[in-house]
């Protein structure tokens, strides 16, 4: 693949993020104090979904000497229990999302992994910057259409294509099945 197509789907990729945390922020901006952290039965809080997303993208960019770890994140309480420090680092972490495509990042990365099974140690798997990206959009999508089960719960409308990944929108547009929003 040449340097360009990585550069483009780099770019393009930031863009589908950043999209997604500008549908987070936009619900953030929109429930009332209590929503946030309403811990429902069986479900967690919508300000624990928030933290976990955001903290991936965290891990993503931070990524440190080409390495990347999901799994030791700060799990910052502020974050999931206030949705003013979410959306203050939504806006940081949008910053630095879209300058992503015009840093010299590697393009290959080692993602760190352990095992469930705890009798081995932590490997770190072989991947590329375009595809922690995607992963990261998945994994927020995933999220966020949890996140907007909780919502609803709460009586927040949410627009069309909250939490529905972006091969789903377009297929249910070429097939003529309406994406409608939830009032």
């Amino acid at each position: 693949m040449t340097t360009a197509t990585v550069a483009a789907n780099l770019a393009a990729l930031c863009r589908d993020n950043l999209d997604q945390l500008d549908h987070i922020d936009g619900l953030l901006a929109r429930l009332e104090p209590g929503d946030y952290t309403h811990q429902q039965v069986g479900a967690d809080p919508i300000g624990r979904h928030v933290r976990h997303v955001l903290e991936h993208y965290e891990s993503l960019l931070q990524c440190s000497g080409g390495r990347i770890d999901y799994e030791t994140r700060a799990r910052d309480p502020e974050v999931e229990t206030d949705p003013r420090v979410a959306s203050e680092r939504i806006a940081r972490l949008r910053e630095r999302l879209a300058a992503l495509p015009e840093t010299q990042g590697p393009a290959s990365v080692r993602v760190r992994y352990t095992s469930a099974d705890d009798k081995r140690a932590p490997c770190e798997i072989e991947s590329t910057l375009e595809r922690e990206c995607h992963f990261v959009l998945s994994h927020t999508v995933h999220h966020m259409a949890l996140i907007a089960l909780l919502a609803q719960w709460h009586g927040r409308g949410l627009p069309a294509g909250f939490g529905v990944a972006g091969s789903t929108l377009r297929y249910r547009a070429q097939s003529g099945d309406p994406v409608a929003a939830v009032p």
